[in-house]
Order: structure tokens, then sequence, then C-alpha cells
């Protein structure tokens, strides 16, 4: 009898042991992907779109109307149905000035213009987003300012997008690519904002995506190419984060 109760103790304080070790395991086990630290300011929106937080501390919390958070790029993403879902919210005024946006994406369909983000549609808004052939596009107004020359995106695979305007001129980099550029002087106004759609002049939706979206970033400066690359990290992402405290592999 002692005997059995001292192999039962010996086999709990192994069980004990082993789940010790598999909790410590998940504690201090490292991120599936590395973060990069932005914490000069510049960020005003951050959706990592594993929720509908802004993550940049500024409060612009997404409004998510059919949108499903699924497996994304780094994380999670949010899956939408290219038919009636989005995710809605207002951001800080672009202006005049120099800005970066960034985003991961990945398309399950291309079908006329698709809506990647968007302000509404007018002098002062823009779309950026897709055309039927799969080229990356920006329009303000309904009408084109920059369309990629060639095929851009490819369906079922995730790809790195950025908008960068830096003293008057907009460009364009697709998996730490350019893209496109044109001079831009336009005042971006408007603040009422869509991930996932295009809004029309009366803020109604259309031209959804049918794909997900992941790691959206706007920064009211211009990002090196550094920087981009070093988001893109050979394909693999980095996620931003907004404060010197983060789990940072580089700092800028």
């Amino acid at each position: 009898m002692l005997q059995a109760n001292t192999h039962n103790s010996m086999t709990a304080a192994k069980t004990s042991k082993i789940f010790l070790i598999a909790l410590l395991g998940l504690v201090f086990a490292p991120s599936a992907f590395a973060a990069y630290e932005i914490s000069d300011g510049s960020v005003k929106e951050l959706w990592h779109l594993s929720d509908t937080v802004d993550a940049s501390g500024n409060g612009h919390t997404l409004i998510n109307t059919g949108g499903t958070f699924t497996t994304g790029k780094l994380g999670n993403g949010v899956s939408l149905n290219g038919s009636s879902q989005y995710l809605n919210t207002t951001i800080t005024n672009i202006g005049s000035g120099d800005f970066t946006i960034t985003y991961w994406v990945k398309h399950n369909s291309f079908f006329n213009y698709i809506g990647h983000l968007s302000t509404t549609r007018g002098t002062t808004g823009f779309n950026a987003g897709t055309q039927a052939v799969a080229q990356c596009v920006w329009y303000t107004n309904s009408t084109e300012k920059i369309r990629c020359g060639t095929t851009t995106y490819t369906s079922g695979q995730w790809h790195f997008v950025v908008w960068k305007k830096e003293s008057g001129t907009l460009k364009v980099f697709v998996d730490n690519v350019e893209k496109g550029s044109a001079s831009d002087a336009i005042t971006y106004s408007s603040t009422n904002f869509d991930l996932g759609s295009s809004l029309a002049n009366d803020n109604s939706h259309s031209e959804f995506l049918n794909g997900i979206l992941d790691e959206v970033v706007i920064a009211n400066r211009a990002f090196s190419t550094g920087e981009i690359s070093a988001l893109y990290n050979a394909g693999a992402g980095q996620e931003i984060c907004t404060t010197a405290s983060c789990a940072a592999t580089t700092t800028t």
C-alpha cells in the first residue's frame, strides 16, 4: 500500500512539473512576429485588427459591420465578404502635409474597384484600393491619381501596401517595391473613414473588399524607406508599437 501511495505521489509530482514547464513556456515563449517601435507621436491611428481597438491610444475605435476576426498576417485580422461588410470610424485630419498609410491585405477575388481604405468621396477625400485587373489605385473625387501600371496583387496572397506623401509627392509601395507616384497638392480634410469599402459623397458604402485586412496604420509623417523595409521585414512583417516599453526589435 505504501509503495502504491509513493508511486502515485511521484506521478502527481511529475505531472505538476510538466504542467509548470508548459505554463512557463507559454508565458515566456517568443512572439510569433516581431514588433517595430515608432514612439515619436506620429502614429495617429493603429488597428491591429484582432479587435476594434485603436492601439495608438487616440481613441478611434472601429465600428464593425459584419466583419469576422480571424487569422491574419500578424496575429488576427478582419475578414470581409465583399458584399456588405466593412468597418468605420473617424480619423485625425490628414491635411495637406506629409503622411503614411500602411496595411496588409489578402484578396479572395477582384472585381471593378475595391476599396481597401477610404474617406468620404469628394475633393478632400481619398480611396486606396484596387482596380478590376488587380492594379493598385488611389483616387480622389472619382479621379485616379495613381494607378499601378501592371498587376500588383495576387489572389490568396498577403501584400504589404504603403501610401506615402512627402513634399507634395504621393508614392505607393507594394511588398517593399515602389509601384507609382504623382504630385499631390490636396488637403485631405475628410475624417469619416472606412476599412474594406469605398465611401460615397453621401457616406454610403460600396466597392467592398472580399478578403482580409490586417495592421492598418496612419501616421502624420512620411516613413523612410528604411522604416518601410523594416515593417515589410522580407515578407514576414512586423507590428508597429507606439510606446518605448514595447518589445521592439528596432527603434525610431
